[in-house]
């Protein structure tokens, strides 16, 4: 059958209200500090989206009523899911980037929308060569759209993902979220309004953290957004090595480390199982990739560049959590450490953190899985007639999913091996093209090569940088969730 156009409509009916909600406080902002350019840039988008929102609403309020009580037949199908999931993100992408372009802090379409996409999932790449010089309101802005993705993600996670057959999603939440959506809002609400208020609560204790440390209030409450977001944006050019304090460094490292973890996990722990983090395969591997990268770091940086030990740790240890988080705060350029270095940062962004968090990249749950699948592929060339099954934890996982994590690996090397290509015609260094479409795919934000050292992103041309955007959604939403969406089968209607 055809899509559901009709059922879509009635979720995204609400997109144009929230969007205009949310640039009320970057408009306050601008109107308390008398910021004129910036006033007409919130203030004409919001009064737009709240006007057209509302009179759909107004136009479309008996069918939302019936929407809301649960029309007969009319379930989401996995196409509308998919769709809807697609165009949210595509939306408020777009909207996001109206201030940019108004204001004319990004004159140009495209480097307004690789801003905006780049602030709403949470990559933290950037256009802005020179971030200081840009009006308060602007600066909160991208901040607050990184929270708000961030918060965006997690709710997507429990709500949506699960029943796409996103197999990360579906096994961390399988004790939490059916499959079927509508029998599901019951179990859906209680967990996904916990972990917003689990959010807001790091938000707000790692801004008090950082004010306690010396930050002044609004550094701290940039910071602390960008960072359970895992998001990177800062209002500095040399972002987190501004501060160069030590304690400041380890409350946002340790925040990175929360976000990048499995927030369903913090529920299970709500549930009163005290052992469920510990016992978490996924999270163990999580600790474990994270010490055993601070030693390869350190080292080599204490062998290779004679640094002091106190000095290597402290570098190694909040770069790679950054990494890893798929966060993008930096306290240096990397991109001057060893060729070893380097490199092994280069992989850690595609690993990134743990399913159902706010961190981007391949996520360790699948990396894990695709271990044990070659290990069983390879075990099975010598013991033909040993029927074994790929497991997470005590689970059995069907060879269905098994098949579909070898997909998705294929899938998310064919976008980056793309973006590369297309970079590259724009772009003479192949590091800079390779790890620029790493870094958007991944939701990372950093860069080696020519992005190196400011990590901004203004040499790509215009439309590049839209297809940039592209690609930051594509990974954020799984990479297959975007692919299906050009399949020929997908519009067609099956009778």
């Amino acid at each position: 059958m055809a899509l559901n156009f009709k059922l879509i409509f009635r979720i995204l009916i609400y997109m144009p209200i929230l969007v205009s909600a949310a640039m009320l406080p970057p408009l306050l902002i601008a109107f308390f500090l008398k910021e004129e350019t910036e006033i007409v840039a919130f203030g004409i988008p919001a009064m737009l989206f709240l006007l057209c929102g509302g009179l759909l609403l107004f136009h479309m309020s008996k069918q939302a009523v019936l929407f809301r009580r649960g029309e007969q037949g009319e379930n989401m199908g996995i196409r509308e899911k998919i769709f809807t999931v697609a165009a949210i993100w595509i939306f408020i992408s777009l909207a996001g980037s109206l201030p940019y372009w108004i204001s004319g802090a990004a004159p140009q379409f495209g480097s307004a929308l690789f801003e905006s996409t780049s602030g709403f999932t949470a990559t933290g790449a950037t256009i802005f060569k020179d971030v200081e010089s840009l009006p308060e309101s602007i600066l909160f802005w991208r901040s607050f759209s990184n929270w708000l993705g961030g918060l965006g993600i997690l709710l997507l996670a429990i709500a949506f993902f699960p029943s796409l057959g996103l197999n990360g999603y579906t096994i961390a939440n399988s004790e939490m979220v059916s499959g079927d959506l509508q029998q599901s809002n019951a179990k859906i609400n209680r967990p996904a309004t916990f972990l917003a208020l689990i959010y807001l609560i790091f938000t707000l204790a790692e801004a008090g953290l950082l004010k306690i440390g010396g930050m002044s209030f609004r550094d701290a409450f940039l910071c602390s957004m960008s960072t359970v977001s895992t998001g990177g944006f800062t209002p500095y050019n040399d972002n987190i090595g501004h501060f160069n304090s030590l304690y400041s460094e380890l409350v946002i490292a340790f925040f990175m480390i929360l976000a990048g973890t499995n927030f369903t996990l913090y529920y299970k722990m709500h549930e009163k199982r005290k052992h469920v983090l510990i016992r978490n395969a996924e999270f163990r591997t999580y600790l474990g990739l994270i010490a055993g990268s601070v030693i390869f770091i350190t080292a080599c940086l204490m062998i290779l560049c004679n640094s002091s030990e106190g000095g290597a740790v402290r570098s190694a240890f909040f770069q790679v959590v950054s990494v890893l988080t798929t966060t993008g705060f930096v306290t240096a350029d990397f991109s001057l450490w060893p060729t070893p270095c380097c490199m092994f940062l280069f992989m850690l962004s595609f690993i990134g953190g743990c399913s159902a968090s706010t961190a981007g990249g391949i996520k360790i749950i699948r990396v894990i899985m695709l271990f044990q699948i070659i290990r069983i592929g390879i075990y099975k060339k010598l013991h033909t007639s040993v029927v074994t099954s790929v497991k997470f934890g005590q689970q059995k996982l069907s060879p269905d999913i098994a098949s579909n994590i070898s997909n998705f690996y294929f899938s998310y090397f064919l976008v980056f091996l793309l973006g590369t290509f297309l970079l590259s015609l724009d772009c003479p260094d192949l590091i800079t093209a390779a790890s620029a479409s790493a870094s958007c795919l991944a939701n990372n934000g950093l860069g080696l090569g020519l992005i190196s050292g400011d990590f901004s992103y203004a040499l790509f041309s215009e439309p590049l940088k839209i297809y940039l955007a592209f690609q930051m959604i594509a990974g954020r939403l799984e990479t297959v969730v975007i692919l299906l969406l050009f399949l020929p089968s997908f519009w067609r209607i099956s009778h």
